[in-house]
């Protein structure tokens, strides 16, 4: 892992985050605020951007100092040298859904959860819900349906991908493992609905185990994951 651009502060904590897990696998999350809230538009001044192949922003919602024209800033910086941006969003408490809006024209991939598709759209259905973000200006949006899979819209074309069967045990970080097979396939040159497959998958193996990463361990897994579909 390129530990170039992390960096150490004094000035803020890291993240404490407590989950409230049901039976059925849904679960509530306790947070304190942390290192998240200070990273600004100046970090992503200093990043070199030509030596970066993909720039993923996870949570948007949780980077309350990097939203809005901020993050279209950064957005738009990264792709003018080429980089690939793909962005995920998080559940916002604050209601601040619009503030992602300036940033989508410099999103290549869309990736929100069905929920906060909803909230920012404030429509219902998954092709109503991507033909309202594509005219603000997003590129490829993957919707995160859950156990129904994933809405896939990529220029005029619209895909619904099923879900991979796989008892629920903790559905804590599936949609952060969506988001990285999704983007490991697109980094091994694989086609946008080979993509969802993979985010599918990863996300899959995620939710078979209680905690976020616990059921994640070696890559063959995602494979043999694929395997049964």
């Amino acid at each position: 892992v390129e530990l170039q651009y992390w960096e150490q502060t004094q000035t803020v904590s890291t993240k404490t985050t407590v989950v409230l897990l049901s039976p059925g696998g849904d679960r509530s999350f306790l947070r304190t605020t942390g290192g998240g809230n200070a990273i600004n538009k100046q970090d992503g001044e200093r990043v070199h951007w030509p030596n970066i192949a993909h720039l993923h922003i996870g949570g948007c919602y949780s980077l309350r100092s990097l939203l809005a024209e901020d993050l279209a800033a950064v957005l738009k910086s990264a792709k003018s040298f080429g980089v690939i941006t793909s962005v995920d969003t998080v559940w916002s408490s604050e209601g601040i859904w619009s503030s992602i809006l300036p940033a989508l024209p410099w999103v290549d991939h869309f990736l929100p959860s069905l929920s906060e598709a909803r909230m920012i759209t404030g429509t219902q259905e998954p092709r109503q819900i991507c033909d309202w973000l594509r005219n603000h200006g997003a590129q490829t949006i993957a919707i995160k349906l859950g156990d129904q899979g994933t809405f896939l819209a990529q220029g005029n074309q619209h895909t619904q991908i099923p879900a991979f069967a796989q008892k629920v045990i903790d559905t804590t970080g599936a949609g952060d493992a969506f988001c990285a097979g999704y983007i490991a396939a697109l980094q091994f040159g694989k086609s946008v609905i080979e993509a969802v497959r993979w985010g599918n998958a990863w996300g899959a193996v995620a939710i078979s185990a209680v905690g976020a990463t616990t059921a994640l361990h070696r890559r063959e897994q995602l494979f043999e994951k694929l395997n049964q579909n």
